[in-house]
């Protein structure tokens, strides 16, 4: 059974082949991340447990995300298999839980199989980003077994055992703060303990396990708070955050019977709510009474109601983390309450009929799930789809516009990107991201009068912006203001120490002024953020050049030519320097000589005095000096023709050198 249940995630899931990375937190996550693009490092594990970046603090999942980097390299297809086989772990992991609790098996096999393929796991399992949530449920299973475990034959070192994978869950994502309480719960039924030991002692026995959480939960609302994830009492009021959560309740009921209007974005509410808020209460009140009366004959009702109703309790907004009303993400524990309450009530209906029939109706409710969620990942094949299809369900948001603008200013569609970032300031005026969106389509158009006026009203409301800081900063580059635009760039660099763009701005302004180290200290700092940038890697080898560390520019020479082979600045410097340079450890005559005459025959159809001289000193170096005449006579010829006096007097020099059978050396 649990090898059939990982085929059917596979089967459901199977769309994610042509999912890629979304703007959605993944470059933040991975893409972005110089830890996590690093792989698994020791260097990457210890900020791992120390950071709080992406206003978290979930250490397992950092290294998940190194551990793929290393696996995978950026291939998005191998991010998303791991998603996909944890997903299927954790549903053969659902079974193995449910029917030690329960001693059932065709039931847990059910609750397994409808957690497995329901839509509203899409969203977990499509988006890399959500690793988290994955992740976290396979400890929380594991959690379940070792505490049915420990019950089966309680002692201090299964205790020991059930709180240490709480813990591991919990390094993956606080969402299981409240599993103490589930734990509890699953006390009355279906492990029937608290007749037996009473409430008392069974609190006492989780003490540990309370003292855990409320250090996980004590490290989140840090992180959260200090990454201004956690919204302001006067931005989102209590009583707001209360109604929300009310109404937030019965709309994932909804969404779990008819799971058909899902997206990655659902925005806040505004206006009256009160007729939803009184239909929203008055159906869980409804809920709740049934499940009360019903707790002796039917205790299962109960336990599913409390396991969805408190697993939410972390993410349903009173803690607003967030402008999202509610998200399809945090369901993905908290629904198998109502999965398994479901089940246990359809058994005891079919209890007298065959066994066939709950099959049949196992299969006949799953089918349709999984068809469905198989569509819904379709919508996460890249970041216009997925926030397209965010607008025509969630309905239009300021951060939607903005998302979905980035998204097609990233494929060039810079019209439709604007049209976007200019909707997106006329929904919601104070949204610092949309004047910073805009101001930069603005600046790509050459509009800075314009541009400018957005950047700074993106900076005024959040001076923090590292991302209006930087383009800024271009924009003064552009219009010739290098003082005030290094000053930009350092601002965005304080702020966000991962903005390879002002990093490499600031590089060339500080070469500019000749602060040679200066310079290469950011040009670095850039290629941490961007190894696989070439005009990074040209400007890095330029400057140590300059700065007379000639070994270190091969290296990076070769590392270019490694990417670009046909690299012509590459080619002709190195040909050069390993042609010229007075350290003989550092001349190479036979490699020169390959990448001049490459060099040559890319500029075959238009002759370049400069290549032809470095061919000139390459052949040189290898002792071909008629040949070496003969490309510096060509170099002479091109020089005179173009009125070029300086170089024409420099070939001359170096044509003497060869003739006389004597390599150029710089000095």
């Amino acid at each position: 059974m649990a090898a059939l249940l990982a085929l059917a995630v596979l089967a459901t899931f199977e769309g994610v082949r042509s999912c890629g990375f979304t703007l959605a937190d993944d470059p933040h996550y991975v893409q972005l991340n110089p830890w996590v693009r690093r792989g698994l490092t020791w260097d990457g594990v210890q900020w791992a447990f120390t950071s709080g970046h992406a206003a978290n603090w979930h250490p397992l999942t950092w290294l998940s995300h190194m551990l793929d980097v290393e696996l995978y390299g950026l291939d998005p297809l191998g991010h998303h298999a791991s998603s996909v086989a944890l997903h299927a772990l954790n549903a053969a992991l659902c079974l193995f839980a449910l029917e030690r609790l329960t001693k059932r098996f065709w039931p847990s096999a059910a609750v397994a199989l409808l957690f497995a393929v329901h839509p509203l796991r899409v969203e977990s399992v499509a988006w890399i980003s959500e690793r988290k949530d994955v992740l976290c449920a396979t400890f929380f299973f594991a959690t379940l077994l070792a505490y049915a475990r420990y019950v089966e034959r309680p002692s201090r070192g299964r205790l020991a055992a059930v709180a240490l994978v709480l813990a591991l869950g919990l390094l993956a994502k606080p969402m299981l703060v409240t599993v103490p309480l589930l734990l509890l719960v699953l006390d009355a039924w279906p492990l029937g303990r608290a007749t037996e030991l009473g409430w008392a002692r069974l609190f006492r026995e989780k003490l540990p396990l309370f003292a855990l959480v409320a250090l996980s939960a004590a490290a989140t609302l840090l992180a959260q708070s200090r990454g201004g994830a956690v919204q302001s009492v006067e931005s989102v009021s209590l009583a707001s955050r209360a109604q929300n959560a009310a109404i937030s309740y019965l709309r994932y009921l909804e969404q779990l019977a008819w799971p058909d209007a899902l997206c990655i974005y659902y925005p806040y509410p505004r206006g009256d709510r009160a007729l939803e808020l009184a239909v929203a209460l008055a159906v869980l009140v409804a809920i709740t009474a049934l499940c009360l009366r019903s707790r002796v004959q039917r205790p299962y009702l109960l336990t599913g109601w409390l396991w969805f109703l408190g697993m939410l309790v972390p993410v349903i907004g009173l803690v607003q983390v967030g402008s999202q009303a509610h998200a399809d993400r945090y369901t993905y524990l908290p629904s198998l309450g109502i999965a398994l309450a479901a089940v246990w009530l359809a058994a005891e209906l079919l209890s007298r009929a065959p066994r066939w029939c709950g099959l049949a109706l196992a299969f006949v409710v799953a089918l349709p799930l999984a068809v469905r969620s198989h569509a819904q990942v379709r919508h996460w094949s890249d970041s216009a789809a997925l926030f397209e299809r965010a607008l025509d369900v969630g309905g239009e948001s300021a951060l939607i516009r903005e998302s979905l603008g980035r998204a097609q200013a990233e494929r060039g569609e810079l019209d439709a990107a604007l049209a976007n970032f200019r909707r997106a300031v006329d929904l919601e005026p104070s949204y610092s991201a949309a004047h910073s969106r805009l101001g930069a389509a603005l600046l790509a158009r050459g509009e800075l009068v314009e541009s400018e006026r957005h950047l700074r009203r993106a900076l005024e409301l959040d001076a923090r912006d590292a991302t209006s800081h930087s383009n800024l900063g271009l924009l003064l580059e552009k219009r010739g203001e290098l003082d005030q635009a290094l000053e930009s760039y350092r601002a965005a660099i304080e702020l966000d120490p991962w903005n390879s763009t002002a990093h490499a701005h600031a590089a060339k302004l500080f070469g500019m002024r000749g602060k040679l180290d200066e310079a290469l200290a950011s040009y670095r700092a850039a290629r941490e953020l961007a190894p696989d940038d070439i005009e990074l890697i040209r400007f890095t080898a330029v400057t140590l050049t300059l700065l007379g560390r000639v070994e270190e520019a091969l290296a990076d020479y070769r590392a270019l030519l490694r990417r670009s082979p046909d690299d012509l600045d590459a080619l002709n410097n190195f040909a050069w320097i390993s042609s010229t340079h007075p350290d003989a450890r550092l001349r190479n005559g036979p490699e020169a000589v390959r990448c001049a005459e490459r060099a040559r025959e890319i500029l075959r159809a238009t002759p370049n005095a400069v290549v032809l001289d470095t061919l000139g000193a390459a052949l040189a170096e290898s002792g071909r000096f008629s040949e070496a005449v003969a490309a510096c006579e060509q170099a002479l010829a091109l020089a005179e023709r173009a009125g070029d006096s300086r170089g024409a007097a420099r070939f001359r020099e170096h044509l003497e050198l060869f003739k006389g059978s004597r390599p150029l050396r710089l000095r």
